[in-house]
């Protein structure tokens, strides 16, 4: 059975939070590992949304969701902010699952807020032993550290590919190399995007879960617990130093499948209260279109509608804009795909616009290259898309990460020449070289949209709306 996933942006005090949801019924709140967003659950919460309401969210400073404001922020921190996304939600009551960093915030939660958890899964719940503990330090979480000639890319490049070759990552020996497939170019790509979207702000929720002390928490725990994870986890080794606590119950599992298995049965025998999901009013919200959901930023009664540009995102949208934007099909958060047709994006267009009470025909609106000409067509000062002729870089994800710092170039080209594969003093134009963070956004939204949205928008990226 397929259960549709939704994407939603919810506001926590003065964070903005990112969640899937799917399903109905009893709730779930599903909390992923450090680097990584609620994407790499995706197919646990659609085996667990036949039978229960999940709700997964980035957790704070990983993909879409804001870091919390302090530096140091330690586990409680993020405990006490999942009990405050409940309360947004108007979730009374949940069961909670955690793998690695999530099961730290979800043993927290438990341990601060028993009366908001149901019952608790962890699914490899690290308990550090003193000599572990050192040898991660400080060099596990090193900085991204964006440089202006996107060195950096190919630093975490190495390091996605190490972590399937060593734990810890950076500790090089034999002795701690993992019995682990590398993965292909695809997978190995998703864990880098994990850590661009979130940035050097990855290592707060990482450093808060690793300086947390498991065994107390745990042995503080009153809530059903099952501490699970399968034979081939890194942490399976640390299930047997779970202390004594007559609420914890300690389970290895083969493989995935049964570890799933295990985690909808403690679930369905300790099932929280049905409850309905409420999402209250956003300032980005994702609207439903024929294509699929739509990213929308801003206030609807904003001056104008601003359109970005083929490869970009709402978040490249000017500075000194009072604007309503929208991530385009295929783009930035958007679900919706980039379709055949220039006239199903302008009616999904249409949709989302009308859906938070914006006129599309009346409304004031512009946009840059692609977006220009979008706006023209929803205002009708324009009947078709132009397009000319334009080499199309290929950043389809490769075994070498190489296809990271083809993105990063084409960027920095792009913001120089016009067009940018027209390399010539004469297509100069007088822009300032952006800088590194401005880079590192315009590469993350390149590799966001992929080759094949940029194959169908960048030949319309060219030509400017009348």
């Amino acid at each position: 059975m397929n259960v549709a996933t939704k994407r939603a942006m919810v506001r926590v005090g003065d964070r903005h939070v990112f969640l899937l949801t799917a399903g109905r019924g009893a709730p779930l709140l599903l909390l992923h590992g450090s680097p990584n967003s609620a994407a790499t659950l995706a197919p646990l919460i659609e085996h667990l949304a036949t039978a229960f309401l999940v709700v997964a969210p980035d957790t704070p400073g990983n993909g879409a969701s804001d870091a919390l404001p302090t530096q140091e922020a330690g586990a409680d921190a993020y405990a006490d902010a999942l009990a405050a996304l409940l309360d947004v939600l108007r979730l009374p009551r949940v069961g909670v699952y955690g793998h690695h960093t999530g099961a730290v915030f979800a043993a927290e939660l438990a341990r601060r807020h028993p009366q908001r958890v149901e019952a608790l899964v962890c699914d490899g719940f690290p308990i550090w032993t003193d000599a572990e503990a050192e040898q991660l330090g400080d060099d596990y979480l090193p900085s991204l550290g964006v440089t202006a000639d996107g060195a950096h890319l190919a630093r975490l490049w190495s390091r996605i590919v190490e972590q399937s070759w060593y734990f810890p990552w950076h500790v090089r020996d034999e002795g701690r190399r993992l019995s682990l497939d590398l993965g292909d170019a695809a997978l190995l790509h998703g864990r880098a995007m994990d850590f661009l979207y979130a940035g050097d702000a990855y290592r707060m929720p990482y450093a808060a879960a690793l300086r947390a002390d498991g065994i107390p928490r745990l042995a503080a725990l009153s809530r059903p617990t099952l501490l699970t994870c399968t034979q081939a986890d890194v942490l399976a080794a640390h299930l047997p130093r779970v202390p004594p606590n007559p609420s914890l119950t300690s389970r290895l599992a083969e493989d995935q499948e049964r570890l799933w298995q295990a985690i909808e049965q403690w679930f369905k025998r300790h099932r929280p209260p049905a409850a309905e999901l409420t999402l209250p009013p956003s300032t980005r919200p994702f609207v439903d279109t024929p294509l699929g959901q739509l990213h929308v930023v801003g206030e609807p009664n904003a001056a104008e509608v601003w359109l970005h540009d083929a490869g970009e995102s709402s978040a490249q949208a000017p500075p000194d804009t009072n604007a309503l934007c929208l991530d385009l099909p295929g783009h930035g958060l958007s679900a919706a795909p980039w379709p055949e047709s220039t006239a199903e994006v302008v009616a999904a267009l249409r949709v989302a616009l009308a859906a938070i009470g914006v006129d599309a025909a009346r409304a004031p609106m512009r946009g840059k290259g692609l977006g220009g000409q979008l706006a023209a067509l929803l205002a009708g000062r324009q009947n078709e898309l132009a397009t000319g002729a334009v080499d199309i870089p290929d950043i389809a994800p490769r075994w070498d990460g190489t296809h990271l710092l083809t993105a990063w170039h084409f960027a920095r080209y792009r913001s120089q020449y016009q067009p940018w594969h027209e390399r010539g003093y004469g297509t100069r134009n007088n822009t300032p070289l952006p800088s590194a963070e401005a880079l590192q956004q315009m590469t993350v939204d390149l590799l966001r949209a992929g080759h094949a949205t940029l194959t169908r928008t960048l030949p319309c990226s060219l030509a400017s709306a009348p």
